[in-house]
C-alpha cells in the first residue's frame, strides 16, 4: 500500500454521472472548506449523494489526554500511531449516511473487506464533516 493518500470526495449527479475530487490535505480546515464547495453546489449541480473517502489513525493509549494530543502537530501524533484505517463515509439526499471503516493491514483480506461491506455502520459517526452537505440536503427535501 502507498505511504500517503489523499482524501477524495465522489461527488454523484441526478443524471447517474459523477466525479472524484481529490485534494491535498494536512488540516481539517481544508477539509471543511472541500465540503463546504459542494454544500454550495448541490442544488445547482444536482447532487444527489456525497462519498469520501480518507485515511486515519488510530493512536496508542501512551497518550491518554485529549488536551495533550490537540497540543501536538499532526507529525507528532502519527508517532503514536498503533494503527491505521481507511474510512469511507457516504450520505444521500435522502439524508442516509453510511460509513464503513477497514484495516490498512488487512485491505488485500477479500474476507475482511466482504464483513464490512456487509455490515456497514448506519450511526452518526463521522457525519460532522459532512454537516454543510447534510444541511443543504436537507434544505432540498423541504422543497418538495
Amino acid at each position: 500500500m502507498q505511504k500517503k493518500m489523499m482524501p477524495t470526495c465522489v461527488i454523484v449527479y441526478d443524471d447517474a454521472t459523477f466525479n472524484l475530487m481529490s485534494f491535498d490535505s494536512s488540516i481539517k480546515t481544508t477539509t471543511y472548506r472541500k465540503f463546504n464547495e459542494i454544500a454550495n453546489r448541490i442544488e445547482t449541480d444536482g447532487i444527489i449523494k456525497v462519498l469520501f473517502v480518507t485515511e486515519m489513525l488510530l493512536y496508542s493509549n501512551e497518550i491518554n489526554n485529549y488536551e495533550e494530543q490537540l497540543t501536538m502537530s499532526s507529525k507528532e501524533r502519527a508517532s503514536h500511531t498503533n494503527s491505521e484505517l481507511l474510512a469511507f463515509f457516504m450520505l444521500s439526499m435522502d439524508l442516509s449516511f453510511k460509513s464503513y471503516y477497514f484495516e490498512s493491514k488487512e485491505i488485500d483480506d477479500m474476507k475482511h473487506v466482504a464483513s464490512i461491506m456487509a455490515n456497514p455502520n448506519k450511526g452518526s459517526s463521522g457525519i460532522n464533516l459532512f454537516n454543510s452537505i447534510l444541511g443543504e440536503f436537507e434544505k432540498m427535501g423541504k422543497k418538495e
